[in-house]
């Protein structure tokens, strides 16, 4: 007698600010063909900013990954990430939400990193941060600068 079985492929997700520490809090849909018939399943993180999917995924299928929700103080996704499952059973990406996905060593395994919300102070390089009032402050500065050294001359 033979007896043949499947290995489920069990997505898990693990969710992290820039600097790799866990957030929780996070929850995701993830859309596409399951083994059990449903289109679309959601998860959230737990306190160590992991997730699984229970849903079979099924190989060569192609399936989207939406953020939800996002922790506070963070900014969510630069948009949808897209990834297939493989033969192999290994994560190809096909749209990393602008850097925001990663397939994991293990292969299995997304990483999310969203990165912290600024609010006040100042901003870290590379964050998108207006710079037109500081320039305006600064040309301001100039032309009165400029003005009172003008009054100095007519006055000497």
């Amino acid at each position: 007698m033979l007896t043949c079985s499947d290995e489920p492929y069990v997505l898990r997700l693990l969710k992290t600010d820039p600097e790799g520490a866990a957030l929780t809090d996070a929850s995701f849909n993830v859309s596409g063909r399951f083994a059990g018939g449903s289109a679309e399943e959601s998860v959230q993180t737990d306190a160590q900013g992991a997730a699984s999917l229970a849903s079979l995924l099924m190989p060569r299928q192609t399936y989207t990954l939406a953020e939800t929700a996002v922790p506070a103080g963070y900014q969510p996704l630069g948009g949808q990430a897209t990834f297939t499952l493989g033969e192999d059973g290994r994560l190809q990406m096909q749209d990393d939400a602008d850097g925001g996905v990663k397939v994991g060593n293990d292969g299995m395994t997304l990483i999310i990193t969203d990165q912290r919300v600024v609010k006040g102070g100042m901003a870290r390089t590379g964050d998108a941060a207006p710079i037109a009032p500081a320039l305006g402050v600064l040309a301001a500065g100039a032309v009165a600068l400029f003005a009172r050294l003008a009054i100095r001359r007519r006055e000497e």
